[in-house]
């Protein structure tokens, strides 16, 4: 009977240390010291490719999404350590709870939206009277593209036409049913590009706001956890260094880590996927917000600017 009872015992640990949702621990024998490993989810694309060269080694840490949808359900849950998703999204959420769970490390991706054309845009203002194919109304992307089109007076003058997603964006532009798209990496390196001028929004938001960057993708991490989670973070914070210093190594790891993208194809998108930080990143966040709730869509942000508190990485 005790044999049984121990038994039992055994599969219940067993079970309980398999918990895809808890915080796995690595325990050194020389200096008997654990160090702790988040449960990150991240959406597939460019930030997954980012923490590609961590994740590789932690794979059973990290749940890789698809869609909004599981990021906005992990922050409601508050299941994982570590949530990369959009910087918007972060903030509503914390600007929502009156004893917020998650802070703004750091932004991860930026400046990642491309304008796609066959005639050479040199100045916005050669857009006018033209149609533009855009992916996620409401999202990056939009708050984007209408910041610039607001600061050159052109609204009257451009017509926004929206599809689902980038895929279906560069799909159009692939069928020649559309002369303009926004569109961003990885999946601008899978189209053929002979003839194709690439135009990076940034040059247009720079003009229109006076910032450097702007920020798409970050990562919140559990406040609760910050400290005890700072090693592992500085391992991250190596990853997201090597994308760009290291892209073959990164591009091999990708492959495995996002599980849809080939390595020739990652190889080429890197180290245009917008892998950047910067010390004023709070300026840069802050410009981002404000455009938003310029256009509108303060809603989208929670309807007001994140508090100091927001910015754990001060």
């Amino acid at each position: 009977m005790k044999k049984k009872n121990l038994l039992f015992l055994s599969v219940s640990l067993l079970l309980v240390g398999c918990n895809g949702n808890s915080t796995s621990t690595s325990t050194s024998s020389s200096v008997n010291e654990t160090k702790v490993y988040p449960s990150i989810i991240t959406p597939n694309g460019t930030p997954t490719i980012a923490i590609s060269n961590y994740a590789i080694n932690h794979m059973d840490d990290v749940e890789v999404v698809s869609g909004p949808q599981p990021l906005t359900a992990a922050f409601a849950s508050k299941d994982k350590d570590i949530i990369i998703a959009p910087i918007n999204l972060g903030a509503m959420r914390y600007n929502k709870e009156e004893n917020p769970t998650y802070g703004l490390y750091r932004t991860i991706v930026w400046d990642n939206i491309y304008l796609l054309s066959r005639e050479e845009v040199k100045e916005f203002d050669d857009l006018r009277g033209k149609t533009i194919t855009s992916y996620g109304k409401g999202s990056t992307p939009d708050i984007i593209l209408n910041t610039v089109i607001s600061s050159t007076n052109l609204s009257n003058d451009i017509t926004i036409e929206y599809v689902d997603n980038v895929v279906m964006a560069n799909s159009a532009f692939s069928s020649g049913t559309a002369d303009y798209v926004i569109s961003a990496q990885p999946n601008i390196s899978a189209l053929n590009l002979e003839g194709v001028y690439v135009k990076p929004l940034l040059d247009f938001w720079k003009t229109a706001t006076g910032l450097d960057s702007y920020p798409q993708s970050a990562m919140f991490v559990k406040i609760s956890k910050y400290e005890e989670l700072k090693p592992a973070l500085k391992e991250i914070d190596a990853s997201i260094e090597l994308a760009t210093k290291d892209v073959t190594t990164t591009a091999k790891n990708a492959e495995t880590v996002t599980g849809t993208f080939k390595e020739a194809l990652l190889t080429k998108a890197i180290p245009n996927s917008g892998y950047k930080s910067f010390n004023n990143e709070k300026e840069l966040v802050e410009g981002y917000f404000n455009a938003m709730i310029n256009l509108g869509l303060s809603a989208n942000v929670g309807g007001k600017l994140p508090d100091e508190n927001f910015y754990l990485n001060k």
